[in-house]
């Protein structure tokens, strides 16, 4: 399955959750590619947790995620284990979210621009030197949310029970997607305000596929963001 242009960052973390509240759809799904930014990267780990542990041999389990640019290690390594079918305990869902990103692109200041591509991947600092022509005011954001909280209104999966049930703490965090959304929508428009400069490091190009798998950190011992 592929999530491409505006529909990737619009609407994949609704398609994400719904395969969270019903793993049993598209039996033989194993791939998920992304063209485009993929922000809300709590919702990918807990479909994973849901769809690769179903204990039912007729339902794929998920093996390779691809995606158009670099992910630090400290986001591929919960990926990898949970592409690899092994189980990530005491899983922060907090440190992967939208909340994680706001933190790292709104509300802590810099005199200096920020990299929105560096941020929307959990790099709370990065290392290169932001071009000064891809500077902006406001980073792009699915307009899907900026239309509904503008509204008042939140569009929400309808007549879909969970099924099996969900974990009270997997519909807990699933239950509070539109206030983290929200938050989301009011840093990046706080560092409007004040002028917080964004842009990019590099210059604008189309990176190739990369495909995440259960061997792409095989071995390999990574501390959890704080």
């Amino acid at each position: 399955m592929t999530l491409s242009n505006n529909l990737t960052g619009t609407w994949a973390g609704d398609i994400l959750e719904q395969i969270t509240f019903t793993p049993k759809i598209c039996p033989k799904l194993h791939t998920i590619t992304t063209e485009g930014l993929l922000a809300e990267w709590d919702i990918l780990l807990l479909m994973l947790l849901r769809r690769n542990f179903l204990h039912e041999r007729t339902i794929a389990k998920i093996r390779g995620i691809g995606v158009r640019y670099w992910l630090p290690p400290t986001l591929l390594q919960p990926i990898s284990q949970l592409l690899r079918g092994q189980f990530v305990p005491d899983l922060d869902l907090e440190a992967f979210s939208l909340e994680r990103i706001a933190k790292i692109l709104y509300r802590t200041p810099s005199e200096s621009p920020k990299c929105h591509r560096c941020g929307l991947v959990l790099i709370e600092e990065c290392k290169n030197n932001v071009q000064e022509d891809t500077w902006m005011y406001n980073t792009p954001m699915p307009k899907s949310w900026m239309t509904a909280i503008e509204n008042g209104w939140e569009y929400k999966l309808v007549d879909t029970l969970p099924d099996p049930p969900l974990p009270e703490y997997m519909a807990n965090w699933l239950a509070g997607k539109w206030d983290r959304r929200r938050a989301f929508v009011a840093g990046n428009r706080e560092a409007k305000r004040r002028g917080q400069k964004l842009g990019e490091c590099g210059p604008p190009y189309r990176p190739p596929l990369v495909l995440i798998t259960g061997y792409t950190m095989e071995g390999v011992s990574v501390e959890s963001p704080a």
